[in-house]
Formats: structure tokens, sequence, C-alpha cells
């Protein structure tokens, strides 16, 4: 597509003030700009000219200069005076070098002489559009690296956040699944304790949420029909809070594979879902609608972001009370609601853009005061990829062993939790606080540890500084780290020693023993 289009297509989405005060070429100039612009708005003098720029305040004016009441380089003035910003175009049939002057001091910027030719005439306009059209990017840039910029202040606090977290998640979860593996089937608390544990789930499923808007997530990624991720949804939404809600999903006809981590795209559905509910104090409908979409270069250059190419496109709608131009400003600030008091934080939207961006897709949000919302979700579509094997449940036999191991963590209750499972499943455990308390219980204990398991960021002496000090004294001492953070996102980190095996909190009792059983199994 080439400039002219490109432009030609951002002039359609604009509004022109025409004003022209002789009926007769006012009404055969009007149907050739309507053609061209999106919404056309005519006066017959600058007085009016004038009154309908207040109300509607239009994105260009095309104006002839002498009118009754009020010329058009008088009505430029004033409009300027209001906003510099406004392209106009003045079309007379006088060349005088004083109305040129003039024209220059009113602030017009193109100037098109009668009989007007419309090929100059879409010439200014374009001139016009494009000027526009630059402004609105460096706009959205500036934007964009404001709200990057509050975003990576506040991602880095929510990461700190879902980090402690996850330690606390660790040792509910933990010890809940502990009690399990030795209760009997028919004991009258088991029902409570999965209670616990499912509560727990869905807790770290936020706190990935936390994680993904700070991007520091870790995603599992699997080629994934969205139609599917759709239907299922239903199920995790229904019943909606009020039972005058609607829940209406309808899919494409079509497979849309995406590579995505399904329980994130999940708690993204799930939020949208929430928002639109709470949109409808009076009931209503909630649509969610896939359909397989293109992006072509003229959305990205009209819009300013995403990628060219194929997406599943995942449409909410409601028919609630909407959104005004300034509450869509900031939906995507973190803590900021439209909700009442105690009725919402202010970071679901938040936290499904963050997880969007890591699957490289992008949402759009279309709103108008009591006209409902739609919040549009691209997601890109698989590229020759074939889809991954659904991973079989492991079988709840946990591994065991003899060996002795050492487990260091400044958690207390992590501490205790490992050292009871440990144990349970006989091995012999050594516990440290702190690093320097790990290295000298390991000079004590040196012959008898096949296997140090520690946390990665501690108080004093971190994860990484540990191993190097036991290397010293042993250098091929194995390691598992532990930690609330992906990989990912601890390559780098001097407390992380890169390419060391690591198990993510919070873990399954039956996968932390089946990591150090893998371990001290190798050679």
């Amino acid at each position: 597509m080439d400039y002219t289009e490109q432009v030609s297509r951002y002039l359609k989405t604009l509004s022109v003030l025409y004003v022209e005060d002789d009926s007769i070429a006012r009404g055969l100039l009007a149907g050739s700009l309507a053609h061209r612009c999106g919404t056309l708005i005519e006066a017959c003098n600058g007085a009016e000219g004038l009154e309908l720029f207040k109300a509607h305040h239009p994105d260009i004016v095309v104006t002839d200069i002498q009118m009754p009441v009020m010329d058009g380089l008088r009505m430029a003035e004033e409009i300027c005076a209001l906003d510099r910003d406004v392209p106009i175009i003045v079309t007379t049939a006088f060349e005088e070098t004083d109305y040129f002057q003039r024209s220059i001091a009113a602030g017009v910027d193109r100037y098109v002489l009668k009989p007007i030719m419309l090929d100059q005439l879409q010439a200014a306009l374009l001139a016009c559009a494009h000027r526009l059209w630059l402004e609105k990017q460096h706009q959205l840039h500036d934007q964009q690296m404001r709200q990057a910029e509050k975003n990576e202040a506040i991602g880095q606090l929510a990461g700190g956040v879902a980090h402690h977290f996850n330690n606390i998640l660790q040792v509910i979860s933990g010890n809940c699944e502990f009690v399990m593996m030795h209760i009997s089937d028919d004991d009258p608390n088991r029902a409570r304790i999965s209670t616990v544990i499912e509560a727990t789930h869905r807790a770290a499923q936020i706190n990935q949420g936390l994680l993904a808007f700070s991007q520091k997530q870790m995603v599992q990624l699997q080629q994934t029909d969205i139609n599917d991720v759709v239907r299922t949804i239903k199920s995790k939404i229904v019943p909606v809070p009020d039972d005058t809600i609607r829940v209406q999903i309808t899919t494409a006809g079509t497979p849309l594979e995406c590579l995505v981590d399904r329980a994130q795209i999940d708690q993204v559905l799930k939020n949208l879902v929430s928002n639109a509910c709470n949109a409808m104090k009076n009931g209503g409908v909630v649509s969610i609608e896939t359909s397989l979409q293109k992006v072509d270069d003229s959305f990205v250059q009209l819009h300013g972001f995403a990628e060219s190419g194929d997406y599943a496109l995942v449409s909410v709608s409601d028919t609630g009370i909407g959104m005004d131009k300034e509450a869509l400003r900031h939906i995507f600030n973190p803590f900021y609601t439209t909700r009442e008091i105690g009725q919402g934080i202010g970071l679901g939207l938040p936290m499904s853009l963050g997880i969007v961006k890591t699957h490289n897709g992008f949402i759009n949000v279309y709103s108008e005061p009591d006209n409902g919302t739609t919040v549009r979700v691209y997601l890109p579509i698989a590229k020759n990829q074939e889809k991954d094997a659904v991973p079989e449940t492991p079988k709840e036999t946990p591994p065991g062993g003899t060996e002795t191991i050492l487990v260091v963590d400044d958690s207390a209750e992590i501490q205790q939790l490992l050292a009871l499972l440990l144990t349970k499943y006989g091995y012999t455990v050594v516990g440290a606080g702190n690093g320097q308390d790990a290295v000298e219980a390991f000079r004590a204990e040196r012959e008898q540890i096949a296997l140090v398991v520690t946390d990665v960021f501690m108080e004093g002496m971190a994860g990484a500084e540990l191993a190097q000090q036991i290397r010293l004294l042993q250098p091929d001492m194995k390691f598992l780290f532990t930690s609330g953070y992906p990989a990912e996102t601890l390559r780098g980190n001097k407390a992380f020693d890169d390419g060391a095996d690591l198990i993510c909190k919070p873990f399954r009792p039956y996968d932390l023993l089946k990591k150090v059983r893998e371990l001290l199994d190798k050679g």
C-alpha cells in the first residue's frame, strides 16, 4: 500500500468543517468532501462555522474567505486561539499578496484558488491529514513511553510482592498436599483440605497474573485452538454473579491455532467477563466471539502498534454502562478502576495486557457511555507448528531415597516443610537459615551431603554465592535452586547460577521429590 492510499484511508476517519456562503458552490463541493472524509459539517458563514467548531471540534477546517457576518480569516484567527493544531485550508478567487499574508497571520495551513480543482483540494486535504497522522503517532509514542515507565516501576513492585506471596503459597499448599498424601480416602477432613489446595492454586494463578504484569512470569506455551479455550471458559464463568446476565459464545468456523499459555489466557478471559458483568448492574448480555483477523500494514500505520499477519481475535462485549473518553485513557493504568470502592483494585486489565503482550498480541478497547464496551484481544496465529502433546498426569508415587540433603532457606516455614517432606521419604536433612550457616553446615557434614537445595534470594549470601563457596570445598556438588521467579527472569542475576537446576514456587511435593531423585541419580 503506497503513501497516498494510507493517508487517504486515515482521512476517511477524520471530520471536516466546510464553511462557504455560496449555497450552490457549497452544494457542489460538499459531495466531494463527504466522499473523502469521515464526517462533514457545513456552515454558511464564519460566525456559524465558529459555533460549529466549538460544538464539534472537527479535525480539519475548509473555508472561503469573503463571507457575511464573519469572514473566513477572522474565523481562522478565532479557531487558532482555541486550538492552534487544527489544520485550516482557505479557498478563494483572489490572488492578491495581502490575502496570502493575512492567511499566514491567521494560522492558515493551505491556500486553494477558485475555481477549485479537485486534485488540488485532495492534495491539500492529504497534506493536512498526513500532518495530523504524524502528530498522532508522536503523541502515541510519548504516551507509550510514559506508560511504559510507569508500568515498569509498578511492575517491579508487583514482581516483588508476587515473589514473597509465592513463598506463602508454598507453605500453605505444600503442607496441605503433604497431609493429603498421608490420610485415607474416607477421612472426613479430606474434602476441606482439597478446598484449601484448590484455593491456593487459584491464588497461584492470580499471582502469575501479577508476574505477567511485571513481565517476570514463566509462560508454558502450547499450540492451542483458541475456540476451545473460549468454549471451556463458559463453564468457569457460569453461573455469572447475577442471573439477569446472559453469556453468549460464538466461535469461528475454522480452528484458530495459537501458541499460548492456556492458564494465562483463561485468566485474561475471566478478567474481561468479570468486568463486563460488573458494568451491567441491571442485567444484560455478555457476548464472547472468536474470528480470524488479518492485520495489514495500513492497520499498523493507523494504530501505531502490532505487526502485520493473521491473528485470532477474541471479542468480549457487554450491554452495560460503557465508558467515556477520559476513562478509556486510563483503563490500562495499574490500580485505576471505575468500580465502587471495595469492588475492585484496578489490576484486571493491566494484568491482562501484560499477559497478552507476553504472547506477542495486543488489546483494543471501544466504548461509549450508555452503549456498552467491546474489548478485542488479538493473539498471533501459530505458523506451521505441530501441536505439543498434552503431558500425562504423573503417577502419585513419590520417589524417595536415603541420601543426606542440605536444605537452605531463610523462610523457617519453608525450611521446615522441605525437611518434613524429604525425611518422610527416607532422606536425611541438614537445615540452614542463611548462606553463611549453610557453608558451616556443609564443612561439618561434607562427607555425607549429596545435594544442596537452596533458595535463590536470601539475606546476606544469595544462592549463587553459596554455590560458589561450597564448590570451593567440593567442586562436583549438586544443587537444586528454588524461587518464586522463573529461570527466564533469573538469568543474568548475580543471585542465580545460570544453567543450574531450578524448581519454581509454589511446587507440588511430588514434583520436588521427583526433581531431587533425578539430580541424585545423575552421574
